[in-house]
């Protein structure tokens, strides 16, 4: 209890060492309960991802009085929830586009697709090589997560890390749009 203590203090004061011992501490705990809500391997290593960068990003508010666990596992329901309602909602407007598509212009599916690949090689650009290889080889390609890591000889942590810097950047230039 003590050693988690003072890797916390640590955390705050930006020890890149700690916040490793805390990740590799916490993680499997984490994954599996995340895995539990959003029932997705994948969805789960993209919730567990986001929360310890969000750990360490935000380490300075972190309180060391109190209860870390209970709020990494906080974090970690609450961001998988918000997963579920991003995927609810995408689902409902693809949906929608699918419907409206094929009933106003018959639009066919490989040529939403291929809308999908314009918007995905205009907005490609914006991304770094590495996150533009990571996010192929999972989202386009079909790579697991693991895969990918021996690939490039990088973590899955590393993996999770270049997809969500990939699909925020994606996101915004689709809002931008």
């Amino acid at each position: 209890m003590n050693d988690v203590i003072t890797l916390i203090g640590q955390l705050r004061d930006g020890d890149e060492a700690a916040f490793e011992k805390i990740y590799k501490l916490y993680f499997a705990r984490v994954f599996h309960f995340a895995k539990i809500i959003v029932k997705n391997e994948d969805l789960a290593s993209d919730v567990v991802q986001e929360v310890f960068v969000k750990v360490w990003n935000n380490r300075r508010l972190i309180d060391v009085r109190r209860s870390f666990e209970a709020l990494l596992f906080s974090m970690t329901k609450n961001r998988a929830i918000g997963v579920l309602q991003e995927a609810s909602r995408h689902k409902h407007i693809l949906e929608k586009i699918v419907k409206s598509a094929t009933l106003a212009d018959r639009t066919s599916q490989p040529e939403l697709l291929a809308i999908s690949h314009d918007f995905y090689e205009h907005a490609a650009h914006t991304l770094s090589g590495r996150e533009r290889t990571v996010f192929e080889l999972c989202k386009i390609e079909g790579y697991s997560h693991e895969e990918v890591a021996k690939r490039l000889h990088i973590t899955k942590a590393g993996v999770n890390f270049h997809i969500n810097k990939a699909l925020n950047m994606l996101k915004k230039v689709y809002r931008a749009g």
